[in-house]
């Protein structure tokens, strides 16, 4: 598939990507991205390469809205043993200790102790992870030795689901529900550490990453092109789910291309549009993870991380026009004519309402499809 063959709705799309084992998150993005003969794309976090799981891919101008899914609540299965340290953290390391259960240590006890992690907390990344220190990743450093200063960050795990524990055979099974920027690899360490009993990670599943769930994800073979090719990625806007939608019209759209504020007045409500995606896409088995907020989670994104955040997410709305401005498209909306809407209708961009207009923060450089 060459670049001038790629259509639009690929050119500009999410691919929802069960990321297999072994690969690495770059080395899966550069497989899909190729397959399909594109030159723009990013992924919305990456995973260890012995993780398994949800990798959203965002290719062309979905890239403009993947902080959203860098920002997202995720979540995790991991399959830990105890009794054994690693120097990754994980199964892919070399053994560097191993300790017998310590004799008081019950199950009881290592139950109140993964429990204990619920919460706010400051967690210390691995050194043999993807962070960056002077434009390198840390674990070049790890690799030949060299330490370097790893900066503890604030995180929240606002659930830890117990599903399985062998204490006889030191193992045990979490499902973890983490803010960005937790690091699961760190958070069994520190089991382990706590517990005297030391711990690595022996299997790494995301289930869910924000809005997306591990069951609309593609398996696939990221060598077989052909495989690749059949297979229809989403629009842009699943990435806007979250956000109010709202339609520019008139002058306010001609001028939303200049960076000109657009009026209140000059907005029309799309939720019912938005509403109605969202049942086509479950109607094709697609279900999005929406409305699962948390009081703790919601908390600390609100009141901790929003101050830090590279890029503030926070009370941004998704904005749309007409394409080409050749219609006034606010009686489609009014009377819910969804199949004129889906023809003409594109995703603009995304801005915050400051003193009664919304002010443009990021724009789409063409027209983006909706469905």
């Amino acid at each position: 598939m060459s670049d001038k063959q790629v259509p639009s709705n690929i050119t500009h799309s999410v691919f929802l990507c069960h990321k297999p084992q072994g690969a690495t998150s770059n080395r899966v993005l550069q497989r899909i991205k190729r397959a399909y003969g594109l030159k723009k794309a990013g992924h919305t976090g990456a995973l260890d390469p012995l993780a398994t799981g949800v990798l959203p891919l965002c290719f062309g101008e979905a890239t403009k809205f993947s902080q959203f899914g860098l920002d997202s609540v995720k979540c995790y299965r991991v399959t830990a043993k105890l009794g054994i340290e690693t120097n990754t953290g994980d199964s892919d390391g070399e053994v560097i200790a191993t300790h017998d259960k310590p004799g008081a240590f019950s199950e009881e006890d290592l139950i109140s102790l993964i429990q204990s992690f619920i919460g706010v907390q400051k967690q210390t990344p691995s050194p043999f992870s993807a962070l960056k220190y002077q434009g390198k990743p840390l674990y070049e450093y790890a690799r030949k030795g060299i330490e370097v200063p790893i900066p503890t960050r604030d995180i929240c795990i606002s659930q830890i689901n117990i599903e399985n524990i062998d204490f006889q055979n030191a193992e045990m099974t979490l499902w973890v529900q983490a803010s960005k920027g937790t690091y699961i690899r760190s958070l069994i360490q520190d089991i382990g550490e706590k517990s005297g009993w030391g711990a690595h990670v022996t299997m790494l599943h995301r289930t869910h990453a924000g809005l997306f769930h591990e069951s609309a994800c593609h398996k696939v073979d990221i060598d077989d092109r052909e495989a690749i090719q059949q297979i229809q990625p989403l629009p842009v806007s699943v990435l806007a789910l979250e956000l109010p939608w709202f339609l520019v019209t008139g002058d306010a759209a001609r001028g939303l291309d200049n960076g000109h504020p657009v009026p209140l007045d000059s907005v029309v409500d799309l939720n019912p549009l938005k509403e109605k995606l969202v049942a086509h896409f479950e109607k094709q088995g697609l279900i999005f993870n929406r409305n699962t907020s948390h009081p703790m989670m919601d908390d600390f994104y609100a009141n901790i991380l929003h101050a830090n955040l590279d890029h503030d997410t926070q009370g941004q709305v998704a904005l749309f026009v007409a394409r080409g401005h050749a219609k006034d498209l606010s009686d489609c909306v009014n009377e819910l004519e969804y199949e004129v809407l889906e023809q003409e209708l594109s995703l603009r961009g995304l801005a915050v309402l400051e003193n009664s207009f919304y002010k443009a923060k990021r724009l789409v450089s063409v027209g983006v499809d909706v469905f």
